[in-house]
């Protein structure tokens, strides 16, 4: 018998649900991801959140940024753009965010699922090791968007 940790992300993304769809609640998204992850594993919840972001992103088998992007976009994970790209950094906006956007400021960043996500499929195109910040945060801090930093590494 498999463990559902061996399923891969198209067995998961696979549903039978002839009458209710695939798509769910964002607030019930949020209550597991915010309040049942915070409970079970308290300040180990965000990192959590970031490591299984980095595993899906780096499962989501996007060849290049835009196709990312799109990738992103289908899942409604937000409304993806570049603001800024160099050879040291890209920086990515994410607005009507899934984690965060219409939350009352909570004075922390977090999105840390998100920031993992882009982090771990610019890893899986670039072949090269990123650092992400999140810099901006519409729930967190009110600002207009969620903003991520993605710096690579050497």
């Amino acid at each position: 018998m498999r463990s559902v940790l061996d399923l891969t992300l198209a067995e998961l993304f696979k549903t039978k649900r002839p009458s209710l769809g695939n798509n769910i609640p964002v607030g019930l998204y949020r209550i597991v991801k915010h309040v049942a992850f915070e409970r079970a594993l308290g300040k180990m919840s965000d990192k959590a959140a970031f490591d299984a972001g980095v595993l899906i992103g780096r499962g989501l088998g996007a060849k290049n940024a835009n196709e990312l992007i799109g990738m992103l976009e289908e899942l409604k994970v937000g409304k993806i753009n570049v603001a800024e790209q160099t050879e040291k950094r890209i920086v990515i906006r994410v607005l009507e965010c899934i984690s965060c956007s219409g939350l009352p400021k909570i004075g922390k960043m977090p999105c840390f699922f998100e920031g993992g996500i882009i982090g771990g499929a610019l890893e899986s195109i670039l072949k090269r090791k990123t650092e992400v910040k999140q810099t901006k945060s519409i729930g967190g801090f009110g600002d207009p968007y969620c903003e991520f930093v993605v710096t690579f590494r050497k």
